[in-house]
């Protein structure tokens, strides 16, 4: 018989109000000397006793990738040492095992049936220690479970467990626009939306950095967050909207919880332009008869504020007595104002006509 079972069952039996049976009382006694004192020093022990000198511990060793929110995130293999102890009566049995690679046990106490030699106390294991590591590529999953439990020989056992997140799947960013033809290659005169996607576990949104610059200050729209899938297939999705007009340059980046990082693989950048170009003509003599006869020579300055402006998408057309003319300077820029002059200085009937528009298609209000 396991004699470590059978002082159990005849200690219960006996509280119990039963009567051990012959094969119940079949191990060492004080009648047997030294060796039954030193077995019952062993096996008796209180339920208080027990929580003072036994334990189960695992101490991990692999620092994490990050911590967030107070849990450890891992993006390695992990390394833990786990140690199980009973200083008092010393350990019958232990089993463990580690997601899904690690698994081990003993029975010391059914070893121990093979015999008594009178030394007995001296077989009594107190301690098991071991080093152990959980194979990320084998365990790619968050809540990875490490578990041990054991019995000492008074019949009082334990249990430990921890919990691992491990996680070496990189993240993956797409941006998808809702708007992908451009004026002239640069330029929209609607707002233009950008759908951004994460694929990714372990998420969390204020782990992603936009990097946006617009040269008239003004910044684009962000939805919130939403997310549809499961594991490493779980896809998280936000909107961001450039309404505003601005010279603008879009990229962004991202860190997994456990530290995995991704890049989007470029830097956009683009123009929102949706403000039409205004037009202004001022003229040096106002002196007519008859509101459309002047005796004297005339200047027009065309003053057209635009950001994005292009000469060659104007269109000035000055004719004299039904024939076209050239007498428009050429044009200069202050600032967003782009300017030219035209000259009336011989005798005739002029027509004067402007119309265009900038780069992102924006029709001029005409002049004529």
């Amino acid at each position: 018989a396991n004699i470590y079972r059978s002082v159990i069952d005849t200690i219960l039996k006996i509280r119990n109000g039963e009567t051990p049976t012959p094969e119940d009382l079949d191990f060492p006694n004080v009648d047997d000397g030294v060796s039954g004192v030193k077995f019952f020093h062993a096996v008796v022990e209180s339920a208080e006793k027990h929580s003072g000198t036994a334990m189960a511990r695992i101490t991990t060793s692999t620092p994490p990738g990050r911590s967030v929110g107070g849990e450890d995130f891992y993006n390695t293999d992990v390394t833990f040492n786990l140690t199980i102890e009973d200083s008092y009566s010393g350990l019958r049995k232990y089993s463990y095992a580690g997601g899904n690679t690690l698994s081990g046990s003993r029975n010391y106490g059914k070893e121990a049936d093979a015999g008594l030699n009178g030394e007995a106390a001296q077989d009594i294991t107190y301690k098991f220690s071991r080093d152990m590591t959980l194979e990320a590529a084998l365990n790619n999953e968050n809540d990875v479970r490490v578990w041990a439990e054991f019995e000492d020989n008074a019949g009082h056992t334990g249990r430990v467990e921890k919990l691992y997140h491990i996680d070496v799947t990189a993240p993956v960013i797409t941006v998808e626009w809702d708007l992908d033809e451009p004026e002239d290659g640069h330029y929209f005169r609607q707002a233009r939306t950008a759908t951004v996607t994460v694929r990714e576990r372990n998420f969390h949104a204020d782990d992603v950095e936009f990097a946006v610059t617009n040269t008239d200050g003004a910044m684009p729209v962000f939805s919130g967050w939403s997310s549809t899938g499961s594991g490493d297939d779980t896809e998280h999705v936000c909107e961001v909207t450039f309404e505003q007009d601005g010279d603008y340059t879009f990229t962004l980046s991202f860190q997994d919880m456990a530290g995995n990082e991704a890049v989007y693989d470029r830097v956009d950048s683009f123009t929102i332009d949706r403000t039409p170009p205004e037009l202004t003509v001022k003229w040096d003599n106002q002196d007519s008869r008859n509101g459309n006869y002047y005796a004297a020579d005339r200047t027009a300055v065309i003053d057209i504020l635009e950001h994005n402006f292009d000469a060659s998408l104007m269109d000035v057309l000055v004719t004299v007595d039904g024939e076209p003319v050239s007498t428009v300077s050429g044009w200069s820029r202050n600032g967003d104002h782009n300017l030219a002059t035209v000259l009336f200085h011989t005798d005739g009937e002029y027509r004067f006509r402007v119309e265009g528009m900038d780069l992102a298609g924006n029709l001029l209000d005409g002049y004529e």
